[in-house]
């Protein structure tokens, strides 16, 4: 099934050139052990949120951040499959100004579970994965072959990105035949005025549907 994503998480974009954007391929995705970034304190307490669409495609994100010595943030971000369904793109949005992106390897935070598949692996372009600056810093991770689907019972890997810009709210969503999304912790634009403390999205999410921000770990 082939589905051309000029959207971001269901939500209109912000304009129509913004809609005419054209999302760049990754091209550098690496592992990494979550404990080399040497993450000094929690910046944005784990969420994690259930998403269901029409009874046949449901699962769990979990998306958290972190402070880093350096001054920047680091962002998690992870889907996993319930069923009936198959995953077939995991993507998030609001990510602003990235310099580094790519999957954790070994030690994973509480509340992430660990390994989990890659997405589908191109022979000429590498890692299926696209970012668009223009329509809501968007990145979108594709699963679209029968070897790569997530299937029920099974998880993405878990998604890191650091950045400067401090946590605020993002968008993280699923496809199959539909679309399920949920918010998550995304870094804001560095320096912008509008810019909410990270706490304060904690209010958000009692009014954005069916979330629990919790401190377990999944097993």
């Amino acid at each position: 099934m082939k589905i051309r994503y000029a959207f971001v998480c269901g939500l209109a974009l912000a304009s129509a050139a913004a809609a005419l954007a054209v999302p760049q391929n990754v091209t550098s995705f690496v592992g990494s052990d979550f404990a080399s970034f040497g993450a000094n304190s929690v910046a944005g307490a784990l969420i994690t949120s259930n998403y269901n669409y029409n009874n046949t495609f449901t699962g769990t994100f979990a998306s958290q951040a972190f402070s880093l010595s350096s001054g920047e943030y680091l962002y998690l971000y992870q889907a996993e499959n319930s069923g009936k369904s198959v995953l077939e793109v995991f993507g998030f949005s609001e990510v602003y100004n990235p310099s580094q992106f790519g999957y954790l390897n070994a030690n994973s935070p509480i509340g992430f579970l660990t390994g989990g598949k890659l997405p589908v692996q191109s022979v000429t372009e590498g890692y299926t994965i696209t970012y668009d600056a223009e329509a809501g810093g968007f990145y979108s991770c594709k699963y679209t072959d029968h070897l790569t689907y997530v299937l029920a019972g099974e998880h993405t890997v878990t998604y890191y990105v650091v950045s400067k810009g401090a946590p605020v709210a993002g968008r993280m969503f699923a496809i199959d035949h539909g679309t399920a999304d949920a918010v998550a912790w995304a870094p804001g634009v560095p320096g912008s005025p509008t810019t909410p403390e990270p706490s304060a999205l904690l209010g958000l999410l009692a009014a954005a549907g069916p979330l629990a921000v919790i401190a377990r770990r999944r097993k």
